[in-house]
């Protein structure tokens, strides 16, 4: 049977994922983490051998965790495959597949890898050694990979679901479940909550009134009517199981959903009973930390070293100074102690708890943010935040900022806590090894057999960053580069191994992907070129330096030929043309080094030359079939009027088929092991016709014309938001049509996305109109549309002279102008520190609720008269100067008021916030519209300048939209 849902896989996974079976060569060690936890928690079963496994061995592990699913049986002697593995998984520990395939779900959150995106292995069998490594990572991603305090928990099964929900709203005891889970209930007394003349109290109880104690406090928290009787024979946990069934609970903490973030990390607070809930069946997970309240956290996570205190608050104070986990101030120490824990703090004092080896650590990556201050006075600070960094337990904000004063939620630490015990895992080296085969051996050698002398690229596409506990060997085979491609996100880090290659062939960072050595050193490319201005062309040598390994040379006119010299030299011949010719070296990950050579043409000198190439024919249909290095098999049948058909067929039953036309048509059809099919015509005038047809129901197809204009039609279900097409790029020459069963979010995926790539819909008039709320995720432009609609992806960037690069608030100002909400002051001027007036920001918000706002005889008179008949504004005093408390009113009253139920007390101003916008600012706070000003106050009357009016909007859009 299914158990309780436990989580959605955290928002950053810190585990990749096992690879396809056919792949390894299983090392009996490389699962000894994942073995050695897992029996310690679940009391053995688990083996860390390369044998395939049966279901039936699976179903008897799950046997021994206490787990079960209806998936495997016991006498099945069938190979496991990954599929089954998954669903396996997928059904123990009830994972919200909404949908998809477990296979499909799990390696889109990087719990199991495959071949590539296209090819999941799904019949690939299974190991004892990889069934343990995709088990402990999926019970990493739900906080009990460390498992529980009291040991005879188990997390996933019922009993720990069922006990742990009573232990949230206080009806058991957590700790008592030890000793008397198995008595019966009749026989056994212990505290629990109880209703005393409205006033709920612990009482010991027993028995019955012990089973009506939780029938009482069940009803009034969850305001049911649970009927279930009393069964004096039933055991402690039988009874705790049978009326938590009857609840219709489904998760533990009502406040703590499955897919928050910091699902993991509350729950092994939790478990530990390091910090509790509320006893309601809340957490409070957004309610910010004080610095006494880390202090606590970090001395029961020790353990209360100091014994029963009388105060334990004063004892953990002691315990974490005299430890140098935080330091407090000599003077106004109190103060200081009440005040909220930002993120520095929390980073630094649990790593420095948790004994975190940061010997080779290396704080270049810190380099990466525009804003890294570190202001703790602790020693080695930067290497514990750089670590923090390395392990992906923090990251930077959207404006590449690390922003290290952000404060500290409850939900957040434990977070923090939780994944800084959980750390590296080392089991990942397998899988970066197994990559690199993959990538290598099977393209790169298939290649040489044919033409033992061709330079092959192939690449790497990181999907996380990559963590090395020991040295990777990439092996790159002779005339082969190997192209390590992060995607511009991800990088490899250096943790105790070193990235090597044995091999002579070479490799190369692609996509600002950096190499971070263990030494704490990035090597930095120096180039020097013979000659960088030519006349009549000629031959050029270049001289790169300052790299530890084979450098990588590449030339912006691929024509252009480079040879090794293999002594740090390339050399390359330029025609007689006058050209700017762009080089760029990089290495050892180090940014790529850029420079330029210039040619100009010698009128008195020419070149001539020629080629020529024949061809055979010949009477009957000619048919072959070979078979390829990695198993598939290629048959090619030749027809005598020159046209051909390849058919290749892979292990996995997925095939693709080139169909080459006497008239130069090609049409490749490939279909994956589901039965998707995507059919690709390629006509020798430059048109194509791309068709995907989907098992599912969606499906695209996509015209492009002989001038480049792309037409998309789409069909999407609705279990699957993003639209079925490749990857468009953002020009007014495309247009996309959008058929789906309701109006809904659709992704759509574009090639270089940014903060100002917007979509434009398309109306059956042919007017054009941008859709405001167009949000720019990875890789994708997220969009709300309705059926039928006809959108384009466009560049809609504007440059201001005011606004640089590095201004703090350049990517708010690029989202509201390029969606056209805000305007320039001028042309090419933004005024982003100029003061917002009330006139101003009507007019935003008229034109964000799609009001056209360019008419009228004063500029603002159509955001006025919206302004007046929405409620948004009384319409008076439009030349004044906008506050802070009056935005938060206006953005409050557009969402139509929406209820709140916190508070800004905490603020030392907050008293002076006016009483008609108090609700309006505990909102903006809340949804972090609005923050301090960073000396504790909110500053409500304070001037808001159009580059923070421009901020607030782009995250009220973002959470809104």
């Amino acid at each position: 049977m299914k158990k309780r849902i436990l989580s959605i896989i955290m928002t950053f996974v810190l585990l990749i994922g096992i690879l396809p079976s056919t792949a390894f060569a299983v090392q009996n060690d490389w699962a000894n983490q994942a073995v050695t936890t897992l029996n310690q928690i679940y009391g053995g079963g688990f083996s860390a051998d390369d044998t395939v496994m049966k279901e039936s061995d699976v179903y008897n592990i799950l046997k021994s965790m206490g787990c079960s699913s209806d998936k495997v049986t016991n006498n099945s002697q069938t190979n496991l495959t990954r599929s089954k593995t998954c669903e396996v998984l997928a059904d123990v520990f009830d994972l919200p597949l909404n949908g998809k395939t477990a296979i499909t779900y799990l390696f889109e959150k990087n719990i199991i890898n495959g071949k590539s995106s296209g090819d999941l292995d799904e019949n690939g069998t299974v190991t004892n050694a990889q069934f343990a490594v995709l088990t402990y990572r999926v019970l990493n991603s739900i906080g009990g990979g460390e498992g529980s305090s009291v040991d005879a928990l188990k997390p996933a099964t019922d009993e720990y679901f069922a006990w742990t929900y009573l232990a949230a709203r206080k009806c058991v005891p957590f700790n008592v479940y030890e000793n008397s889970a198995d008595t019966q209930i009749k026989d056994v007394s212990i505290s629990t909550i109880v209703n005393d003349n409205g006033s709920w109290t612990n009482q010991n109880k027993q028995g019955e009134d012990l089973w009506n104690a939780w029938i009482s406090r069940l009803n009034y928290l969850n305001n049911t009517d649970i009927s279930s009787s009393y069964n004096g024979d039933e055991t402690l946990i039988e009874a705790a199981k049978r009326i938590v069934k009857d609840s219709n609970a489904t998760q533990i903490f009502t406040d703590v959903s499955p897919s928050d973030f910091y699902y993991d990390g509350v729950m092994y607070l939790f478990d530990h009973q390091i910090i509790s809930g509320l006893g309601d069946g809340t957490f409070n997970p957004n309610v910010e930390t004080k610095r006494y309240e880390l202090a606590a956290l970090l001395y029961r996570y020790k353990g209360s070293p100091n014994g029963n205190n009388p105060d334990p608050l004063s004892a953990a104070k002691n315990y974490v100074t005299s430890n140098g986990y935080m330091i407090p101030p000599t003077e106004n120490a109190d103060d200081w102690w009440n005040e909220i824990t930002t993120r520095e703090e929390a980073i630094i004092g649990i790593m420095k708890a948790c004994d975190v080896d940061i010997s080779n650590v290396n704080t270049t990556i810190l380099d990466r943010f525009k804003n890294s201050t570190i202001t703790s006075t602790v020693q080695d600070a930067d290497k514990y935040v750089a670590y923090a960094v390395s392990i992906g337990l923090v990251n930077g904000t959207a404006d590449g900022s690390l922003d290290l004063s952000l404060s500290v939620t409850r939900g957040v630490a434990g977070v923090l806590l939780y994944r800084t015990l959980i750390g590296v895992d080392t089991t990942k080296m397998q899988d970066y090894n197994e990559s690199i085969k993959y990538v290598v051996s099977p393209q790169t050698y298939g290649a040489l057999a044919v033409n033992p002398l061709a330079e092959n690229t192939v690449t790497l596409t990181l999907r996380e960053d990559w963590r090395l506990t020991s040295d990777l060997d990439l092996a790159i085979p002779e005339n082969t580069t190997l192209e390590i491609d992060g995607q511009n996100k991800y990088h490899i880090y250096e943790m105790g191994g070193t990235l090597k290659n044995s091999g002579s062939g070479s490799y190369k960072f692609i996509n600002n992907t950096i190499l971070y050595r263990n030494n704490g050193t990035n090597s930095a490319l120096e180039i020097t070129v013979s000659n960088t201005s030519l006349t009549g062309g000629g031959t050029i040598t270049l001289t790169v330096s300052g790299s530890t390994n084979k450098t990588y040379v590449i030339c912006d006119d691929t024509s252009i030929t480079l040879t090794n010299n293999n002594d740090n030299t390339w050399t390359a011949t330029l025609p007689n043309e006058t050209k700017t010719y762009t080089f760029i070296a990089s290495a050892d990950g180090c940014t790529d080094t850029i420079f330029i050579v210039n040619v100009t043409k010698n009128t008195d000198s020419g070149s001539s030359g020629g080629s020529s190439s024949g061809g055979s024919s010949s009477s009957g249909n000619k048919t072959e079939t070979t078979t390829n290095p990695d198993g598939s098999t290629t048959t090619t049948v030749t027809k005598p009027d020159g046209s051909k058909t390849e058919t290749t067929k892979y292990p996995d039953g997925s095939q693709e088929v080139i169909q080459n036309d006497k008239d130069g048509t090609v049409t490749t059809t490939t279909t994956d092991t589901n039965g998707n099919k995507t059919e690709v015509i390629e006509n020798n005038d430059g048109s194509s016709v791309t068709t995907v047809t989907n098992k599912d129901g969606s499906g695209s197809k996509t015209t492009v014309d002989t001038n480049g204009k792309v037409e998309i039609e789409a069909t999407i279900t609705e279990n699957n938001s993003t639209l079925p097409i490749a990857s468009v790029n953002t020009t007014s020459n495309n247009t996309i049509t959008v058929n789906m069963p309701s109006t809904s979010k659709v992704e759509i995926p574009v090639n270089n996305a940014d903060i100002n790539t917007v979509a434009v819909l398309v109306n059956a008039d042919g007017t054009e109109e941008i859709i405001k709320t167009s949000i720019t995720t990875e890789n994708c432009v997220s969009v709300t549309l309705n059926d039928g609609d006809t959108i384009k992806i466009i560049d809609n960037s504007k440059d201001f002279i005011d606004v640089s690069n590095n201004f703090w608030g350049v990517n708010a100002v690029g989202f509201v102008t390029s969606r056209e909400i805000f305007n320039g002051t001028s042309k090419n001027t933004f005024s982003p520190n100029e003061p917002m007036t009330r006139a101003m920001i009507v007019t935003v918000l008229a034109r964000l609720n799609g009001v056209d706002t360019s008419t009228g005889d004063i500029w603002y008179e159509v955001g006025q008269k919206w302004a007046i008949e929405n409620g948004i504004s009384d319409g008076l005093n439009m030349n004044e100067t906008l506050t802070r408390e009056q935005l938060a009113v206006m953005l409050y009253r557009y969402l139509g008021s929406p209820a709140t139920s916190g508070d800004i007390s905490n603020f030392t101003d907050s008293e002076s916030v006016s009483s008609w916008a108090t609700y309006a600012m505990i909102w903006a706070v809340e949804n972090g519209l609005i923050s301090g000003m960073g000396d504790d106050t909110l500053n409500p009357k304070g001037e808001a300048t159009r580059a923070q009016v421009a901020t607030i909007l782009y995250r009220f859009i973002s959470n809104y939209n």
